[in-house]
């Protein structure tokens, strides 16, 4: 049986990668992973993954860094849970955040 989708959200100053630092045994998305759930990891700004925009460079923009945490609740969380939604067709999916 398949399991709703999940969306798994790293800590500030961290990243996705904060799902699998434990291993296939113990980490979270391979546990979630193993019993059919959906897995969806998330980054946020400015982190290893988080990097890219349309028209400013991280390495020689400063403006690039100029958004805050309360920003990111705004905006990227609503983004993502959004666009997790409309490409699975479900209504709802589960949020797990870790800071």
């Amino acid at each position: 049986m398949k399991h709703p989708p999940v969306i798994l959200m790293h800590g500030l100053l961290m990243s996705s990668d904060t799902w699998f630092d434990a291993g296939p045994e113990s980490s979270l998305a391979y546990l979630l992973s193993d019993e059919c759930f959906d897995i969806w990891l998330g980054n946020f700004r400015g982190n290893f993954y988080g990097r890219r925009h349309i028209k400013l460079n991280p390495d020689e923009d400063s403006e690039f860094w100029n958004f805050s945490v309360d920003e990111m609740d705004m905006y990227d969380i609503p983004a993502i849970v959004d666009y997790v939604i409309k490409y699975t067709g479900v209504k709802k999916v589960n949020y797990i955040g870790y800071s």
